[in-house]
């Protein structure tokens, strides 16, 4: 802008022409050229009319590159020459004035340009460190997940060699009968505690307990056959107490292994219980109903594949109804891995070949499933189905269907007190 000062203008004011006569005017900055012709008085009124130039000097002032025409002011007619000068000087100052703002505005809104190019360039830079701090936060959050993942497989696959070396030291510690009720290696018949009325000379009132939990009470620790009695019977029966499993103190009320015992059996068998109490058996569901009618109890159920993996599902209250209602089977409060295989089954009543009580009006699933169970329409989990030694077996087996269809290795069903209600009880106190 400070060029424009050090410019130097040629201003052409035209009047009407009478005789033409060229003056020139300094300033203190510019330096200007008039073409002035005298003016007839006569033609002109008392306020002088806009200027006209003339054709020649247009076409001069057309060459001229620097040029500069700016209004004359009114009521010229008859001023001087220093007043003109005048009028030129306080233009000029004006005019720097207004280039100097000009110079400090265009100054400030460099300063705002180079400033807001600095932000721009530090919110891209945020931009981009914020980008790289969300992927990073999923990329750990991944990974965490997988951790987590990999964290309960080794747990599962821990308290799984954990149960199966705890199996195979009560298998090498087996022993022979001794006085404290414990019997290993013979085979023992499932007994009907409602209707067993003569009691063995071995099953005296210090070997006698009143469930496996009590059992564990009174100093044992070790699997095995003991004779517990239920409130409701007269004489103990003998049971299988699995010490292994935490929290220890379960009775078997079910066990699958082999093909030594078949299931597909009828209503009176399933009702006194079948098989040998060390292997393979079902402890009969009038004993099932006396056990678990004489306090509150909870049903555990273990699974396992021929892939060695196993699964549990727990169950914190459990019982089923007598005679009179089919052994109608109540479970709730489910946890586990193995996912609430028997939310379908819940509330049936118990049905076999020969008593048909499942929940498909003319059709008997016992008799399709060849054994006893609750059955609803037909079936959802099924352990007391044929037993395949294979995994790929085509006819239906034992299987737990919320974690695998095929047929299953082993699966146990047993029952203790319930924590559920101990807890309650004890906190209430």
């Amino acid at each position: 802008m400070g060029n424009v000062l050090k410019e130097i203008v040629t201003i052409v004011c035209i009047f009407p022409i009478l005789e033409s006569a060229k003056r020139h005017i300094s300033s203190t900055k510019c330096k200007y050229t008039f073409v002035v012709n005298e003016l007839d008085s006569s033609s002109c009124p008392n306020a002088l009319s806009p200027l006209q130039a003339d054709k020649d000097t247009n076409s001069n002032l057309e060459s001229l590159s620097s040029q500069r025409i700016i209004p004359f002011p009114t009521g010229t007619n008859g001023q001087s020459t220093q007043e003109l000068v005048t009028w030129l000087n306080s233009m000029e100052k004006q005019l720097v004035q207004e280039v100097r703002k000009s110079h400090i505005i265009n100054t400030t809104l460099a300063k705002h340009d180079s400033e807001l190019e600095r932000a721009e360039i530090i919110l891209d830079e945020y931009r981009s460190n914020f980008t790289s701090v969300f992927k990073m936060l999923r990329y750990l959050e991944q990974k965490i997940t997988r951790q987590h993942e990999v964290s309960r497989n080794l747990d599962n696959k821990l308290s799984n060699i954990m149960l199966d070396v705890a199996e195979v030291n009560n298998v090498l510690s087996k022993k022979v009968p001794t006085k404290n009720g414990l019997l290993q290696d013979k085979e023992i018949k499932v007994q009907n505690a409602a209707k067993v009325n003569a009691c063995s000379a071995t099953t005296s009132e210090a070997v006698v307990f009143k469930d496996c939990d009590d059992v564990v009470k009174r100093g044992h620790k070790s699997s095995g056959v003991y004779y517990v009695k239920t409130t409701f019977a007269a004489c103990p029966i003998p049971v299988w107490c699995d010490m292994d499993t935490p929290p220890s103190g379960w009775m078997v009320i079910l066990r699958r292994k082999t093909a030594d015992v078949s299931f597909n059996n009828l209503w009176q068998e399933y009702r006194d219980g079948f098989g040998n109490v060390v292997t393979d058996f079902w402890l009969g569901n009038d004993n099932i109903f006396l056990f678990s009618n004489q306090g509150h109890y909870e049903l555990r159920v273990d699974l396992w594949d021929f892939e060695g993996n196993r699964v549990y599902a727990l169950y914190k209250e459990f019982y089923i109804e007598g005679l009179k209602e089919k052994y109608r089977l109540h479970v709730g409060s489910f946890e586990g891995s193995a996912k609430d295989g028997l939310e379908k089954h819940n509330l049936k009543q118990f049905s076999t070949t020969d008593n048909d009580n499942d929940s498909w009006p003319n059709y008997n699933c016992a008799r399709e499933w060849e054994a006893g169970w609750w059955f609803a329409n037909c079936w959802f989990s099924f352990l007391t189905g044929q037993y395949h030694n294979s995994s790929n077996a085509k006819y239906r087996g034992i299987s737990w269907n919320d974690w695998k269809q095929e047929q299953l290795a082993r699966a146990e069903m047993k029952i203790r007190p319930s924590r559920l209600h101990i807890n309650s009880t004890e906190n209430h106190n």
